[in-house]
């Protein structure tokens, strides 16, 4: 199968920056230029919380760039270009396209990206559409299927922005176009071209807009702020002295008017402190926080360096009003136990092969939470989960493995086949040997669960 999108080199050393969505599992990669030639590309990274990837053309390919601007500076109003390849994969005729436009909004979150994440997970179990960062430029300039990954540039030439999606019920352009601001895009690629992974703060907030009744009931000047509605207790905010029902209202001197601008500046603050505005009772507090660093399992294997300041949860979740079904309820049930086990056994796994890293493993403590969130999706869940996980860590003794019951039906067939038991010696040993390895992984997971932030 053959699909395509658009692209622009940004480096002499031919750095091609586009959309994710356009070279995600992509086998082969080949860029094409206006004068009909082509060259085959290496796939540098992707990232599909920001839908921005990285792929790489020989330098001797490389015959100009384009130098960015700085799309927190561009303003409602301002006039754009839009340039792209609507024509690829549906013949030559509408190719190397560009349109004009004005910018119509600034930090437009549709949850286009969590809608396109639906199914997928992080390494720990969490929804991945829960970390994705959209904080759109919209253009009423034409963008068509074929655009993605091309430039939004400003009157001057320079980039302030990536193509990447459009609202519409057609599939085709009705009015409203959005591109990913150039700075964060910016960010993201740095991170793909020299990590080949993006070094993020998973700041796990559990936040929502402010509504005109917040502004009302805490007296707010404005309908503006991130509303933080959890806060984990020991972490970074905790420590910070952040509350529940406070309103982060600025970060680094900036007012934050919606839950994407305070994600965005923590992304690019590896790690350093940051001065936060918080509304309370009325008045304005200061607070300086640091996020916390974090070394999590990768979905290509190792670690990944991620940046916590404390405050729970990823998106804003209501609890689940209505009854589940037994299908739906046994499906929830089964989805945290998977991840429960996948989770211990990848952190079991690091720790044999020398990789150990603090929070990769998940205890009591860890499982207790899990219970928790299934709780508040309903008795129906909560049943189903208990009696999904007590099934599989049952069926844990059945395969050779040293638990404390010497795992009984391998014997049995140890015994049919040799037609004699194992010697006591053998099972005092393996069972002495799966105790302390019961044991230790038990302390590891619950040493993870008390320290680890």
């Amino acid at each position: 199968m053959t699909a395509g999108g658009s692209g622009f080199v940004v480096s002499e050393d031919g750095y091609i920056l586009t959309n994710n969505h356009v070279v995600e599992n992509a086998s082969s990669l080949r860029v094409y230029f206006p004068n009909r030639e082509y060259v085959d590309a290496e796939f540098i990274g992707g990232d599909p919380l920001t839908d921005v990837a990285v792929i790489r053309i020989p330098e001797a390919s490389v015959a100009g760039t384009l130098s960015f601007g700085d799309s927190d500076e561009v303003d409602v109003g301002e006039w754009v270009l839009a340039i792209g390849n609507p024509g690829i994969g549906g013949g030559d005729a509408l190719d190397y396209s560009v349109t004009a436009g004005i910018i119509s909004a600034r930090g437009r979150n549709l949850n286009l990206l969590q809608r396109d994440l639906q199914g997928r997970s992080t390494p720990n179990g969490d929804p991945l559409g829960g970390f994705a960062i959209e904080d759109f430029i919209q253009t009423d300039a034409v963008i068509n299927p074929g655009n993605s990954g091309g430039p939004m540039v400003d009157m001057s030439g320079r980039v302030v922005g990536i193509n990447s999606a459009i609202a519409s019920r057609t599939g085709y352009y009705q009015g409203y176009g959005f591109a990913i601001p150039i700075n964060l895009a910016q960010r993201v690629m740095e991170d793909l071209i020299e990590f080949g992974q993006v070094r993020r703060p998973q700041i796990g907030v559990n936040i929502r807009e402010v509504a005109p009744e917040d502004a009302e009931y805490y007296g707010l000047p404005a309908v503006e702020g991130a509303f933080v509605s959890g806060v984990t207790e020991g972490g970074p905010a905790d420590q910070a002295g952040i509350r529940e029902e406070d309103v982060i209202v600025a970060i680094e001197g900036e007012p934050i008017a919606a839950f994407n601008e305070l994600k965005d500046v923590v992304e690019g603050s590896n790690g350093r402190p940051l001065d936060l505005k918080v509304w309370r009772e009325g008045e304005v507090l200061d607070f300086v926080l640091s996020p916390r660093r974090v070394d999590e399992p990768s979905d290509e294997g190792g670690f990944e360096t991620n940046w916590r300041i404390g405050i729970a949860g990823g998106l804003a979740f209501d609890l689940a009003t209505e009854r589940k079904g037994p299908f739906a309820a046994l499906g929830d049930g089964v989805t945290q136990t998977w991840a429960v086990i996948t989770s211990s056994l990848d952190g079991l796994y690091h720790m044999i092969t020398g990789a150990i890293s603090s929070c990769n493993m998940s205890g009591p403590i860890g499982i207790a939470e899990v219970s928790g969130a299934m709780a508040s999706q309903g008795i129906d869940s909560f049943i189903w989960f208990i009696a999904v996980l007590s099934t599989a860590v049952g069926l844990l003794n059945l395969f050779p493995i040293p638990v404390l019951d010497g795992g009984h039906l391998m014997f049995y067939a140890y015994e049919a086949v040799s037609g004699r038991p194992p010697s006591d010696r053998f099972l005092r040993v393996l069972m002495t040997a799966g105790l302390v390895l019961v044991l230790s992984v038990m302390l590891f997971a619950l040493f993870n669960d008390i320290f680890c932030p």
